[in-house]
């Protein structure tokens, strides 16, 4: 089986799950990243520019659709002596091949190793990860002398001005790898016997998921028996009774928020959310409908004028809908972030109201499958509000790169103009939600 070939990434696929793999290899076509999985890439390949910028002088091996030329590169490259930096050096042996992240050959040829994940601490399959790797670079003749994982420090203040000193932990993983040398042989030798079978047979669990969100999913939710349906529809009329009982006017609210694993604004945090948008609805009692909303543009930091708005905009009375506590913690991130907007942030958050467990104590509908996410809830309630008719932004995880590419200097007006209007659309949707699925609670329809 020696003449099958797996790099890395696809032996970390196989270790979630040999299916995964087997399909990766024989039916890509199948493949659906998630817009959560795509960007997630995308905070990785920043983390990963990031932590290049942190060792200047580096060189990049490039060549990402050629690996044949990534590996000559490389290999010419280290044939000239002396201390070298290089980014994705390109390895091959005994049919694993691997790209590292930062390799460091030091004067006395001692080799250092530092693989860069986006993680704020050492997972399991990190290990994994890094004994791939070792084991490459070692049967390649390296001596390496230090073994370190990178994952991001999220007690680390940005300063401003790109100085990213301190965004990294390392961890000197060596000893842990090395440890780790026979399951990756066995990993190995199981994988290939993979790739020369058929299709396995996997079902569906756990390891659909974690560590990562496979994206063969659907494929594998399709060509599984179909299920029956979970559960009998049931509304209850309590839910109406509790919503009656609330005052006027009524703010169906909701954020916009960023997390960036490399902070952007200064005084921000690793993955700390920072509001850039909000929409709201409101209801008069006399059922007349207002639509209220704040998107920030330019390049200063959001949050202040996000919470700023907010108070004018919410009134001094009225229950304030939310779908999930995620709203609430957003303002009492602002409590703290901005002392002098306290009491009337305060007064806000003591008029939040919360339909998700309201939702999930008195109403369930088959179709929803176990799910109380809005998106799972809103088609039984509303089918005429459908996301997929958004186009750029249809997903929470697509408006933070919608945002920051609205924001990006290099960004053409025209494209600003559509991403503005894309996130504006759906925010306004989110909160469109809430209002038909409240009707509906109270009343039976929406």
């Amino acid at each position: 089986m020696d003449e099958v070939h797996l790099s890395k990434s696809r032996l970390i696929s196989g270790w979630q799950c040999g299916k995964r793999l087997w399909l990766e290899k024989y039916a890509p076509e199948k493949l659906v990243y998630s817009s959560a999985t795509e960007l997630a890439f995308a905070v990785g390949h920043q983390v990963g520019q990031t932590a290049q910028g942190l060792f200047p002088g580096g060189i990049l091996i490039g060549h990402d659709q050629d690996l044949g030329q990534a590996l000559s590169q490389t290999r010419e490259i280290l044939a000239i002596p002396g201390p070298i930096t290089l980014f994705e050096a390109t390895f091959q042996a005994q049919g694993i091949l691997i790209r590292a992240d930062i390799l460091i050959r030091d004067s006395s040829d001692n080799y250092r190793l530092i693989e860069v994940k986006a993680s704020t601490g050492v997972k399991d399959y990190h290990l994994f990860d890094c004994a791939i790797q070792l084991r490459v670079l070692e049967q390649s003749g390296l001596r390496l002398q230090r073994l370190e994982l990178a994952h991001i420090n999220n007690q680390f203040v940005y300063a401003g001005d790109d100085d990213y000193s301190g965004l990294f932990t390392l961890v000197d993983v060596l000893h842990e790898s090395r440890a780790a040398g026979a399951e990756v042989e066995e990993l190995i030798e199981d994988m290939r016997e993979v790739l020369v079978g058929g299709e396995p047979h996997i079902p569906m669990g756990a390891h659909c998921t974690a560590p990562f969100a496979c994206p063969f999913q659907d494929y594998c939710r399709e060509s599984r028996p179909e299920e029956p349906e979970s559960g009998e529809y049931v509304l209850d009329p309590a839910a109406g009774e509790e919503l009656r009982a609330l005052g006027w006017p009524r703010y169906y609210f909701d954020f916009e928020t960023i997390a960036p694993a490399v902070p952007r604004f200064a005084g921000t945090r690793p993955y700390s959310p920072q509001a850039f948008q909000w929409s709201c609805h409101v209801e008069s009692q006399d059922g007349t409908m207002d639509h209220r909303e704040f998107l920030a543009e330019g390049n200063e930091a959001p949050m202040r004028r996000c919470a700023e708005s907010l108070i004018e905009a919410l009134g001094q009375e009225g229950p304030v809908f939310m779908y999930s506590p995620y709203e609430r913690t957003i303002i009492r991130g602002f409590i703290t972030q901005f002392p002098d907007l306290a009491e009337p942030l305060e007064r806000i958050v003591d008029r939040l109201y919360d339909l998700l467990p309201l939702t999930r104590k008195y109403y369930y509908h088959p179709d929803m499958r176990g799910s109380w996410s809005i998106k799972a809830v809103l088609p039984t309630v509303a089918p005429d509000l459908d996301y997929g008719e958004l186009d750029i932004v249809s997903s929470g995880a697509m408006a933070e790169p919608a945002y920051l590419e609205m924001i990006d200097g290099k960004t053409t007006p025209d494209r600003k103009a559509a991403l503005r209007e894309a996130l504006l659309r759906y925010c306004k949707l989110d909160t469109l939600a809430m209002v038909r699925l409240a009707h509906f609670l109270e009343k039976g329809q929406a």
